[in-house]
């Protein structure tokens, strides 16, 4: 058909009917090309019952060894960030079945778990020792060798009644260590426990960690074996590690020197037990990723295959389907191609078949179109067969946003940007097209790009680049004595006259222009869209409903808005009004009288042009008559239809008919009678008078709602240009009459604001109020129902393996 070209692909449902030898490979095959949807056809089985679930369950187990593989990789590479890099191949063939590759990967898991659980052993040994020996070492500071010094710390706290009372050769001493976040409980809770009596010294473990992490070594000094017993229980309850103090300066050098050597030792096991690991892991670098590619792959395969019915008679693996109707003569050569390759005997094959199921909405769309496609799904997807809206939001979707933010400066540094990233999209890490923010920017490099072009256009028409104006050709103003005085009538060759930018009404001007700009692009753009059901009408086969439905809706929309619109161009086209502006009509009071007065326009005003008041008299009679037809036509054909009498076998054309009833789609064969889907839907005639009459009062309103919706093209130009002359006059011009440093200081606050606000906040501002137009505006009028069903094709898109 003509209009294939912008409607979803046309879809067929078959089944597969595959050798046992074939299933496997046919299914990778068609999962590398996406080219069918597979359906369920045993929903009701349970999970576990179905034949290939302990495949599945054995590629889990892999991948659970393999993600814990990579989980000690990323552990080790903290230390050693070389380790492994450079040695990944994903494309090693496997040649092992998914059993011998479980069971090998088992023994290399075993082999590291010991190795990482010896290195963790090692590492604890080796704090414990460096605990032990800097406890020995800080508690010499903290209380001295001999008497001298613990008299030095008698004189020095002689107001300790425990000091006072009690000699030092009678102390008992506690000495630990515990992390610096815990001492000052635990110094508390000693001195209240022990109501004073007790000294607590301390002091940090150098070269160790820092912060919270840090550790401290500590002294308690106490009297009698309770209140050695008392602390020593406090400390082990805080979490402290304690260590009997050697007073003997001869055993304590003796026992530091055995613990250095200890210490020597333990960590050359560890070193040994660290390159064990990092040898393993390295040699499994090399087919690690390999495994986890192919396993995923295998894994995909398996749920796919557990979709499919096993006929017990035939030994035959039967596959339901939805696929592209230009894509079947690929999937029987794919079919034939796999059979061959397999040496069966007998062949596979693909039986189409016809269905009562709605199918699956399919655009096939490129890395371009794709970010547009995208932006309307979020919305919903399209019905089966029904035009393609974005497909035209290819072209209006960054015009309108053009229309918000035109300036060539601004759209320059935005194209180019767009451009960068689509030049250089291969080389962007993929990690940083995963990132939450930039990967936005990534994925709608085309569409950014897009914009900044056409906003440079509306740059252009607007004379518009950074608030400045460029005199491009002559105008038709002079300036003389600070007035602008009109020297020819020729206009500007193209866009604004740069003389506006210096007048004194050059708002007026502008607004004047912008805002009925923005009620002409609104009504083009839902125009198009009922224009666009009508193709979706005649494709479904309803051309009743162009009489009954969509006739009145043009008609309703032309006279009121489409009219006007045409005032718009009349009333700046034509020589005698401009002759005498003022007593021009206003366009707002002729819109008005016509329904309050019934008149062409206000008393003293002159007609915009001749026959004026009959021809708004008979636009009021259209629109008059569009309201009952639009209530009333469809619903009272529709009732004929479905509740007229006796069963009777229906057209396709009366079929698809419910399809503008927001009905579902179903595509029934020829010799098959319908027997009551309309009234699964309506379930009487009340229901089917509601429904009518609520889409007819949504049209009527949404025309005049969606019409005052699009003044927010005129809104946001409005508010960019002004933002963007606010922030030029205020940092440029100021920088510009200083000197050097003064122009460099405003520059630099005049780029950031330019940047931050306009290049950022404005065109993310224009961005979601052009979706919003498209979403809202546009695809009402294209009664776009968003019931339609993704087209989910089979595909490796969930084995990726990123390697950066």
């Amino acid at each position: 058909m003509p209009l294939d070209f912008f409607r979803s692909e046309e879809m067929v449902r078959a089944q597969l009917y595959l050798q046992p030898e074939c299933v496997h490979r046919v299914v990778h095959e068609l999962a590398k090309r996406e080219l069918v949807q597979f359906n369920d056809l045993i929903p009701n089985t349970n999970t576990l019952k179905r034949p290939y679930t302990n495949d599945i369950k054995t590629c889990d187990s892999i991948l659970r060894r393999v993600q814990y593989f990579e989980d000690t990789l990323g552990e080790e590479r903290a230390e050693s960030p070389r380790l492994g890099m450079g040695k990944a191949n994903l494309d090693l063939e496997i040649t092992d079945s998914l059993f011998q590759l479980d069971q090998k990967l088992e023994k290399d898991e075993e082999t590291l778990h010991g190795f990482v659980e010896r290195q963790e052993m090692l590492k604890r040994e080796a704090d414990i020792i460096n605990e032990h020996s800097e406890c020995l070492q800080r508690s010499i500071t903290l209380m001295g060798d001999d008497k001298a010094a613990l008299d030095a710390s008698a004189s020095s706290n002689a107001g300790d009644p425990l000091l006072a009372t009690f000699s030092f050769s009678a102390l008992s001493l506690i000495s630990g260590v515990i992390p610096l976040s815990r001492m000052t409980s635990l110094r508390s809770l000693i001195l209240r426990d022990l109501r004073g009596n007790a000294i607590f010294k301390h002091s940090m473990i150098e070269g160790g960690a820092a912060g919270e992490d840090a550790s401290v070594v500590f002294l308690v000094f106490c009297q009698g074996d309770y209140a050695k017993n008392r602390a020593t229980r406090i400390s082990e309850a805080s979490g402290a590690k304690l260590y009997s103090y050697i007073s003997d300066s001869g055993l304590r050098n003796g026992k530091l020197s055995s613990l250095r050597s200890e210490l020597t030792e333990t960590k050359s096991l560890l070193s040994l037990t660290r390159e064990k690991i990092h040898s393993q892991l390295a040699n499994m670098c090399t087919y690690l990723y390999a495994v986890k590619r192919a396993v995923l792959i295998e894994k995909e395969v398996f749920l796919t295959m557990n979709m499919l019915n096993h006929d017990s008679t035939s030994q035959l693996h039967i596959g339901d389907i939805w696929v592209c109707k230009k894509d079947v003569s690929e999937v029987r050569s794919i079919l034939n191609r796999v059979a061959i390759d397999s040496g069966s005997s007998v062949p596979s094959f693909l039986e189409e078949v016809r269905t009562k199921d709605t199918p699956p909405t399919y655009f096939k769309t490129n890395k371009v179109t794709k970010v547009f496609y995208s932006m309307i799904a979020s919305y919903g997807i399209p019905d089966y067969r029904e035009a393609n809206p974005a497909l035209f939001a290819l072209v209006t979707f960054p015009f309108l946003f053009a229309v918000m933010y035109g300036d060539i400066g601004h759209g320059f540094i935005m194209a180019l940007f767009g451009f960068l990233l689509c030049k250089y999209e291969k080389k962007i890490p993929k990690k940083a097209r995963k990132d939450d923010l930039f990967g936005y920017f990534y994925e709608g490099r085309y569409i950014i790009m897009m914009m900044g072009c056409y906003s440079m256009i509306t740059g252009l028409i607007y004379n518009d680049c950074f608030s400045l104006s460029f005199h491009l050709f002559e105008s038709s103003y002079k300036l003389e004595n600070g007035v602008y005085t009109r020297v020819r009538d020729a206009p500007y060759a193209f866009g604004f006259d740069f003389a506006w930018r210096e007048a004194k009404n050059e708002l007026l001007f502008s607004n004047s222009f912008k805002m009925k700009h923005a009620v002409v692009l609104g009504v083009l753009q839902m125009l198009l869209g009922l224009f666009i059901n009508l193709t979706n009408i005649l494709d479904h086969g309803d051309r009743m409903m162009i009489w009954l439905d969509w006739l009145p809706q043009v008609l309703f929309l032309s006279s009121i808005f489409g009219y006007l619109t045409l005032t718009f161009y009349i009333k700046w086209l034509s020589s005698t009004l401009a002759a005498h502006p003022s007593s021009n009509p206003s366009l707002i009071h002729i819109l008005i009288n016509m329904f309050l007065k019934f008149s062409a326009s206000a008393p003293g005003e002159r007609l915009l042009f001749p026959g004026q008041r009959h021809i708004q008299i008979f636009l009021f009679i259209i629109i008059v008559i569009c309201i009952p037809w639009l209530f009333l036509a469809k619903p009272l054909y529709l009732k004929r239809k479905l509740f007229g009498g006796r069963k009777r076998k229906v057209s396709n054309d009366e079929l698809s008919l419910l399809n503008t009833s927001d009905m579902e789609y179903n595509a029934v064969s020829d010799d098959e009678e319908y027997h009551g889907s309309a009234h699964d839907h309506y379930d009487s005639v009340g229901d089917l008078w509601i429904n009518s009459c609520i889409h007819a009062i949504e049209f009527i309103l949404s025309c005049i709602s969606n019409t005052a919706s699009y003044l927010r093209l005129w809104a946001l130009s409005l508010a960019h240009a002004q933002l963007s002359e606010v922030f030029w006059n205020l940092l440029m011009v100021r920088g510009l009459h200083g000197n050097f440093f003064a122009l460099f200081v405003f520059f630099i606050a005049w780029a950031f604001m330019t940047v931050a606000v306009l290049l950022l906040m404005e065109s993310l501002s224009a961005f979601l109020h052009a979706l919003r137009l498209h979403w809202v505006e546009f695809c009402s009028k294209m009664h776009f129902g968003a019931a339609g069903i993704e087209f989910k094709p089979l595909n490796l898109q969930n084995t990726e393996i990123d390697l950066e």
